[in-house]
């Protein structure tokens, strides 16, 4: 495809006030300066965070586009569908844009706009033009809210009253970068160190009796904050916004930018603190992307512009290693007590060393899950893995960060390579994205101790056999064990989506109602024929209830047990017996030696005050 014209003066203005239709109005303008040549646009459609192409084309609508005021018919590309072409001619000067961008319905948990919050994601609003850089592109953006609203955002020179917000000139890039938040219920919150730059909270609720942050919530964040400058020894940005959700319209997830995260968190999550642990390490996540993905990007995922292909090879750097940071920051802050820390990785373990996609699906593999999976299919995680660069990442860098402290006498860790590698010294204004490859960080790795580090990541990431995790955890100080002391048996996404696991006993995922969500794969409940999508109405002749579920594993425990359930599966109702006498099974890390190395990983690090 050609590559489209330059242009000058480029404008964008979202007009974010219909929030009962749920509808931004955009209006997007720019002068022509090469108008003999093709003039082609794109919409962006590899999201940065998303790993993937996952555009939103399908909700623009009413695109009508103007060149010197006359309305001309645009025409999609037959062969990139993310492109569209205006006729022009060699008089032509002024370009316009008319089209509305449709949020997704509440219920979908994808939403960009309720009642009470909007999140003005510049990716879904833009068109720019075709075979250029987005540091190339200058654009200014304009914002009109409802009236009365409280608005954030990391985007440089934004000002104007709370209904209107006009921003500077800036390059496309960071424009992509900056997302607005704005809401009728806010409420903000400096969590700044007591040197370094700004940073903030603002908590967008679809309630005004949503409850806050208490002031212990509130110390953990700031001490968040002091741990993560104690590990990587500056920052990358100017200031800092945290913007969080307190809404179910928006999901639970999150996304990453350099001066900013979004995170997307339910009602209730401060106000019923004991029942959201394992959804806190959300902010620490997108926090610690600032440093490692935003600040130093893998070469492949590096965005030139929005509508090339990426390359995710190294998710279980970008990932993987902000997953096993944001983890253990969360405990050195004081968000998770050490024990809780203990129980996530325990869980994390106990489901890889007993599911078989690591037997034929190499851990770099899944790294391409977000292209070849994106609608995130799940029922048969234990086979197939789903994005295990997170949680099996982060075991990897557990590994890696085990094995420096070892090889270095206890003189090195991975704190080290934070400081080292992800927080070198910026020059003026930080920029997106300082490339690296995997040389790169075996070299890093090697000067904090030198050891075989390719052949440790080539077994991690290459490999297809059982991994030995005891002998891991050893290193670590701790030993898997299986017992019936209550614990976590749920890794924290499921625990999040209200799921209960029998994953380490019968081998079954399930919904309060019985539906089965997941089946570990040739496990107790899969040989009985249980399956995803059936929905079990009884236990050992009594009426199906988690309770009830968890008595009779509990009570399993003779090599002659069997577990008697009623199932239903479509228009079928037929009885199915488990064989499983192993009883409850919660797993847990046993300390073994003292000290311990993970103690040391987990333990504080910054100053109290």
């Amino acid at each position: 495809m050609a590559a489209g014209s330059q242009v000058r003066n480029l404008e964008v203005s979202v007009d974010a006030t219909d929030v009962r239709h749920r509808i931004m109005t955009v209006h997007e303008s720019f002068d022509v300066s090469e108008p003999n040549r093709p003039l082609i646009l794109d919409y962006p459609q590899w999201i940065p965070g998303d790993h993937a192409p996952t555009g939103a084309f399908e909700r623009i609508g009413d695109l009508v586009v103007r060149v010197d005021g006359e309305v001309v018919r645009w025409v999609r590309d037959p062969d990139n569908l993310f492109a569209v072409h205006i006729p022009t001619t060699r008089a032509s000067k002024h370009v316009e844009l008319q089209f509305v961008y449709l949020s997704a319905d509440t219920e979908s948990g994808e939403a960009v706009m309720t009642r009470s919050i909007v999140a003005l994601k510049w990716p879904l609003v833009v068109f720019y033009p075709h075979g250029r850089r987005l540091t190339d592109i200058t654009i200014r953006p304009h914002v009109q809210l409802p009236r009365g609203w409280v608005w954030a955002s990391s985007l440089p020179g934004a000002h104007g009253e709370a209904a209107s917000i006009d921003g500077k000139t800036v390059s496309l890039e960071t424009l992509m970068d900056s997302p607005v938040y704005a809401g009728a219920h806010v409420r903000q919150i400096d969590l700044s160190a007591e040197s370094g730059p700004r940073v903030r909270l603002s908590i967008f609720s679809d309630r005004s009796d949503e409850e806050g942050p208490r002031d212990g919530q509130i110390y953990a964040l700031r001490k968040l904050v002091r741990e993560t400058y104690e590990l990587f020894g500056q920052s990358p940005f100017a200031r800092y916004e945290m913007l969080v959700t307190l809404s179910d319209a928006f999901g639970e997830s999150g996304l990453e930018h350099l001066s900013c995260g979004e995170i997307f968190l339910k009602p209730g999550h401060f106000a019923d603190w004991e029942k959201s642990w394992d959804s806190r390490y959300l902010i620490a996540h997108e926090w610690v992307h600032a440093w490692n993905g935003k600040y130093r990007t893998p070469r492949g995922l590096v965005s030139t512009d929005l509508n090339s292909t990426l390359h995710t090879q190294m998710l279980w750097v970008y990932e993987g290693l902000t997953q096993y940071w944001a983890k253990v920051l969360t405990v050195r802050s004081g968000l998770w007590s050490a024990d809780q820390g203990l129980q996530d990785f325990a869980v994390n373990v106990a489901q890889e060393a007993q599911r078989p996609s690591r037997l034929w699906r190499p851990l770099l593999d899944a790294t391409y899950d977000p292209i070849i999976n994106p609608q995130s299919e799940s029922r048969w995680r234990s086979l197939l893995g789903l994005q295990d660069y997170y949680d099996a990442g982060a075991l990897l860098w557990l590994d890696v960060d085990s094995q420096i402290r070892r090889q270095s006498a206890g003189r090195h860790s991975l704190d080290d390579l934070a400081k080292a590698f992800f927080a070198l010294p910026a020059t003026g204004e930080a920029t997106l994205g300082h490339a690296f490859e995997q040389r790169d960080l075996v070299a890093a790795l090697q000067r904090l101790a030198p050891y075989s580090w390719e052949s440790v990541l080539h077994s991690w990431l290459d490999e297809v056999k059982p991994r030995d995790w005891q002998n891991m955890l050893a290193v670590g100080g701790y030993r898997l064990e299986y017992n019936d002391t209550p614990g976590r048996t749920c890794a924290a996404p499921d625990e999040r989506r209200g799921l209960i696991c029998f994953g380490t006993s019968i081998g079954a995922t399930l919904t309060a109602d019985g539906r089965v969500e997941s089946v570990e794969w040739k496990g107790p409940a899969f040989r009985a024929g249980l399956g995803p999508g059936m929905r079990v109405l009884g236990v050992d002749g009594s009426a199906f209830s988690i309770e009830q579920l968890r008595q009779s594993i509990r009570g399993a425990r003779s090599d002659s047990a069997t577990l008697d359930l009623t199932v239903e599966d479509e228009s079928y109702v037929e009885k199915m017996s488990v064989a499983y006498h192993g009883g409850l099974r919660y797993p847990h890390l046993i300390r073994v030696t003292y000290p311990a190395v993970f103690d040391s990983i987990l333990a504080p690090h910054a100053a109290e005050h």
